[in-house]
């Protein structure tokens, strides 16, 4: 979250401060097969990446397949 200078209000002397987010997203599919664990280092490699190294948040579906990734991604850490 980020302010952004709004509009000048003279009661308050001063810049109205606007609340914005500025969102990014990346979405990767794995090919069929890939073993668990070739996806985790695959995830962890990007969030660790200079750019992203606690700068972002990882979402994951833990539907179906998805729950060893997501226990694995768990244990691993990423962000």
């Amino acid at each position: 979250m980020v302010e952004e200078k709004g509009a000048w209000d003279p009661a308050l002397f001063a810049f109205r401060k606007t609340p914005a987010q500025h969102l990014r997203y990346y979405l990767e599919r794995m090919p069929a097969g890939t073993p668990y664990q070739d996806v985790v280092e695959r995830v962890v490699g990007l969030t660790r990446s200079p750019d992203l190294a606690k700068r972002c948040h990882l979402a994951v579906d833990g539907t179906g397949v998805g729950r060893p990734v997501v226990d694995l991604l768990r244990q691993a850490r990423p962000y």
